[in-house]
């Protein structure tokens, strides 16, 4: 029967194993579908899927008036490094950021193709988005393109301090740039073009990240500048002529040309089509997918018919970034994935993830061929037709199959168990070429359902007409309910505003996700706010999908023929395209070299074999691989707070690519009369992953060196927990000095008054404070720490909510009674323990418990996190469910920008001061508080503290009732481990060699202020 309407949709997705086609009616109907194998050069395959679905619906290419795909082009080219362009980085930030310039955070390999020059340039807002750092310099924007241009630069990335909350600054240098390149033109007489990324378009909050993912894809802005037409010329040559959509991360649609401008946005297409594609036949609105192909399975969640969002940052490539993904895990099994038996009985067996790809169906057992595949133990099991089942019993006994199946059935439920936020059963839909390969029901599934035409679900999901937009920022909400529900629309609006400008029709937005991150310290209300807004794709014009005559690609061969000559990665297939791309709990990324600076550790054999190296003085020498170790340690040490040790890590390995040598001594080798400066981070961590540090905790330790009357010997942290713990050692190597081995909290507290030489009566002032501006502010006294803290918490808010804090310098006699010691040692081994558990596939949870002498309190799912301010600190609660062995428990803890109080179902299991740390289950990573968000799978291990904060003093400062929890009674968390250190506390160690002369430090560049309370 000849299909009469002219108006059918069509969704193509390109895997790595098969290309498939649908056809959708008006009535959102399939009536045409087809799966064909993926061509070594990937449009041949495209255009036999697309005619062979014309054909089943007896439908002419010209009725089509809506095209989209799901490719894996993009992906292929970062994985493969293959297309990429080099490409410059204007950020426009003033004084801030500049100890972590762009690129900082990217592997060698990788930086090495995409690094051109950067510029720091004057621009950049404070957190609300209302006050300038400082204002645009024209004339440097201008000067800094014409040395891109003049570099053959072919893209370039605006990037400035938070232009998700205010991207006026980026716009208006998107102005001047093109403004400049049409000045060069008319002087050069030949066209300037110019790929031109504004980061707020990428990414949300989080600078480098965001910066990162626009680096990406300038990247890929030339290839996408190829790519997009020969899709679009490929149609064409078919006969259709209706406009052209790639899909998204998120799920919804993009136009060729938004997806020309930001290609990044493309690469999880394949997943969330198949996700898309799975909640459109079923009909379901919350279920888990299960997407199986031929070389890996994609799993992910269906919640109001959208796919999920991942909770934590993606690192792509060994680069972290911070824009939208879907809850994907990707495993290595498919209907070509290889069984293997471990054994000459085949009582055991591996399926995955090695595969044959798209040689199928001539290297299967049932196609004749002579390897055992996935596909056969389905054939011998009477569960699939393909190719011969005589052929495949030849090779495959059908008591192996059974074992191969009860494997493959074990990993699909593990991987449904894995992304389900709760403990009931819930449903499952499996789709894809392979859904034969999961059984009629699995533990913990209500049920197994394959929906009609679920073998070309993915490219069904690519036909669904829905665009999104969404808006990530700042706003200071108030303290009635009214203005929160004015701003919260505000939000809303400004979110349905960017659906509808990417095609969106108004009538049918709706919000689909809206989430509340009150920031701490900040007065007001301040609150971080995503609004995401999905719509109906407004009625698609017979606009032709052919691009502009004189289309410009900077290549000789048309866009067609060029991208005929790319090929696909046969035997990686999938794998290329998943595995190796993103960070999943069965994923790994390529080793990286060792003077990497991006967040990438050692290969598992030197995590597991290297010793720190102390040398003939007793002071130990940190190397990258220590450093490693001491960033997850530090953020397990944080307890949900004291910043993202990331960052303070990057800065670490800044002075150590400059060959700085960062030395940390025990607080025994500290001589009685010198002196030890105490210094850390001071803000809102929120701001603080946006507003880069400008080494302004150096500038506070300077000023308060100078108030001291003795000889400065070494710096020393005021909190071992977050990257304040890891903030010394970036300072120490650039004033010569080495870091004490200790602490003054053995964790993270949120005020300043909270530490032991606090509680102890030695003085904290004079105290300085310092900003990226140059303003260095001091309190010469205070008649309390608790009058400290309020002194200088107002005057960091005006200092735009991050600056740098150094105490009065503490004597060494001082020091040894007060300090909790050993805490960078403590640090280390915790994070070599987590190193080496992955490296040989143990339990991380287990080794951190282990090292620091706690136990496993729970493991579950967060399901909700309330979040309130109350004087300036973020509070709130977090609800877990339980798995495993908690299986039917609840768990709720207490938060302050630290984790306070634990209780099991309603049980205080543990409590400050003791040490409530909250871990990725599947790889120990340390959580912060402000990334608590529903269903994230955690582990909760609870440390005990040292016993300078188990005194009645301590506790009186520091238990729960100085949270205002005086109804839960302090009840210890067993005993204080100790830590094994690692400098050596030898006495006779006067100075490290090279430092015995000390140099006076002199900050009259600094414009000082002065602050002084008198007691």
């Amino acid at each position: 029967m000849t299909i009469e309407t002219p108006n059918l949709r069509l969704g193509v997705d390109v895997g790595g194993t098969n290309t498939d086609a649908a056809l959708l009616s008006p009535e959102n109907k399939v009536v045409g579908s087809a799966k064909v194998g993926t061509t070594a050069d990937v449009l041949t395959g495209i255009e036999h899927a697309v005619r062979a679905a014309l054909q089943q619906a007896q439908a002419s290419p010209e009725q089509v008036v809506l095209s989209s795909f799901g490719t894996t082009h993009f992906v292929n080219a970062l994985t493969q490094r293959k297309g990429l362009a080099r490409v410059a980085v204007l950020r426009l930030c003033g004084p801030a950021t500049r100890a972590l310039p762009p690129f900082v955070d990217i592997p060698d390999e990788l930086r090495e193709i995409l690094q051109g020059p950067f510029h720091l340039l004057a621009g950049g807002f404070e957190f609300d988005g209302g006050e300038v750092i400082s204002d645009i310099d024209e004339p440097s924007v201008r000067r800094a393109l014409r040395e891109v241009v003049a570099g053959g630069i072919p893209s370039v990335v605006v990037s400035g301090v938070f232009s998700p909350v205010n991207s006026s600054q980026e716009d208006r240098v998107h102005e001047i740039l093109q403004d400049e390149l049409r000045r060069m033109s008319r002087e050069t007489g030949v066209e300037q073009q110019m790929h031109i990324t504004l980061s707020h378009q990428i990414g949300q909050l989080g600078l480098l990240e965001r910066e990162n993912a626009a680096i990406l894809n300038a990247a890929l802005r030339p290839l996408a500048a190829h790519a997009v037409p020969a899709m679009q010329q490929a149609l064409a040559s078919i006969g259709i002529q209706g406009e052209l959509f790639l899909t998204s991360n998120d799920g919804t649609l993009m136009s060729a040309t938004a997806a020309k401008q930001m290609p990044i946005a493309t690469l999880q297409s394949g997943p969330v089509n198949s996700l898309r594609g799975a909640a459109f036949l079923s009909g379901a609105t919350d279920a888990v997918v299960l997407d199986i192909g031929g070389t890996t399975t994609d799993v992910g969640v269906l919640v109001h018919s959208l796919p999920r969002p991942a909770a934590l940052d993606v690192s792509l490539c060994g680069v972290r970034t911070n824009f939208q993904m879907p809850d994907v895990i990707s495993i290595g099994l498919g209907g070509g994935s290889l069984v293997q038996w471990t054994d000459d009985d085949k009582q055991q067996c591996t399926v995955g993830p090695q595969s044959v790809g798209y040689q199928l169906p001539t290297r299967a057992l049932a196609a004749g061929g002579d390897v055992c595949t996935a596909t056969d133990v389905a054939v011998v099991l009477h569960r699939m037709r393909f190719g011969s089942i005589d052929k495949a019993v030849a090779g495959l006994e059908p008591s192996a199959a059974q074992q191969a199946w009860d494997y493959i059935q074990d990993r699909l439920e593990k991987c449904v168990d894995l992304l389900k936020t709760s403990p009931g059963d819930v449903p499952v839909i499996v789709v894809g070429g392979g859904a034969a390969l999961c059984g009629d029901s699995l533990p913990g599934a209500a049920q197994v359902s394959r929906p009609p035409h679920a073998e070309v679900a993915n490219a069904i999901g690519a036909a669904i007409p829905q665009v999104s937009g969404v808006v990530d920022g700042v706003f200071r909400m108030g303290a009635d309910a009214q203005h929160r529900t004015a701003v919260l629309q505000d939000a809303e609006r400004a979110a349905s505003a960017k659906a509808t400008a990417a095609g969106a029709d108004l009538a049918t937005c709706q919000v689909v996700s809206r989430e509340e991150v009150p920031l701490a310290y900040l007065p007001g209300g301040v609150t971080r706010v995503r609004v995401r807004v999905v719509g109906d794709l407004a009625a698609a014009s017979a606009t032709p999908a052919l691009p502009p005559v004189g289309f410009a690609t900077g290549q000789e061969d048309s866009p067609v023929e060029a991208l005929r000559e790319e090929t696909c990665t046969a035997d990686a297939g999938d794998q290329a395209g998943t595995s190796n791309l993103f960070m999943t709990p069965w994923s790994h990324e390529p080793p990286a070299k060792a003077q990497d600076m991006s967040d990438q550790q050692e290969g598992a054999g030197e995590r597991l074999s290297w010793q720190p190296q102390v040398d003939a003085e007793g002071a130990w020498l940190l190397s990258r691989q220590d450093l490693d170790a001491l960033a997850i340690g530090t953020g397990v040490l944080g307890t949900g707070g004291g910043g993202s040790p990331a960052k303070a890590r990057l800065k670490v390995l800044q002075e150590m690519s400059r060959g700085k040598v960062v030395r940390v001594i025990a607080p025994a080798a500290v001589p009685p009369d010198s002196l030890v400066v105490e210094l850390s981070g001071m803000g809102a961590p929120t701001v603080g992953i946006e507003k880069l540090d400008s080494h302004q905790t150096e500038a506070a330790a300077r000023a308060c060196a100078e108030t001291g009357a003795g000889t400065l010997f070494a710096l020393i942290s005021g909190e071992i927990g977050g990257g304040n713990g890891l903030e010394p050692l970036s300072v120490g190597p650039r004033m010569g000095l080495p870091v004490v081995d200790g602490d003054f909290m053995g964790r993270a507290f949120p005020e300043l008054q909270m530490d032991t030489r606090a509680i102890a009566g030695i003085r904290q002032t004079p105290a300085a404070l310092a900003d990226e501006k140059g303003n260095v502010v001091m309190v010469e006294r205070a008649v309390s720490p608790v009058w400290l803290e309020q002194l200088l918490r107002p005057v960091c808010t005006a200092m735009g909510c991050s600056a740098g804090y150094a105490a009065a310098p503490i004597s060494g006699a001082q020091l040894r009674r007060v300090v909790v010691p050993h805490t960078l040692s403590l640090a280390w081994h915790l994070g070599r323990a987590v190193l080496s558990a992955r490296a040989s596939k143990a339990d991380s949870v287990a080794a951190v418990a282990a090292e620091g002498g706690g136990r496993l309190l729970f493991q579950g799912k967060v399901v909700d996190v309330r979040r309130t301010t109350a004087a300036g600190f973020a509070c709130g609660e977090v609800q877990m469910e339980g798995l495993g062995p908690f299986q039917g428990r609840v768990l709720r803890i207490n938060i302050q920008n630290e984790n306070l109080v634990a209780r099991l179902d309603g049980q205080v299991v543990a409590s400050v001061p003791d040490l409530i740390c909250c871990l990725e289950t599947h790889d120990g990573r340390p959580v912060q508080t402000e990334e608590l968000r529903y269903g994230l799978r955690l582990s909760v291990v609870g440390l005990p503290a040292h016993p300078l904060l188990r005194t009645p003093e301590a506790l009186a400062v520091v238990g729960p009732a100085a949270f205002g929890y005086a109804d839960v009674p302090y009840m210890p968390l067993g005993h204080y481990k100790g830590v094994q250190p690692i400098p050596a506390a030898a006495s006779q160690v006067v100075a490290p060699a090279g430092m015995t002369e000390r140099p006076r430090w002199h900050v009259c560049q600094l414009h000082s202020k002065l602050l002084t309370a008198m007691s």
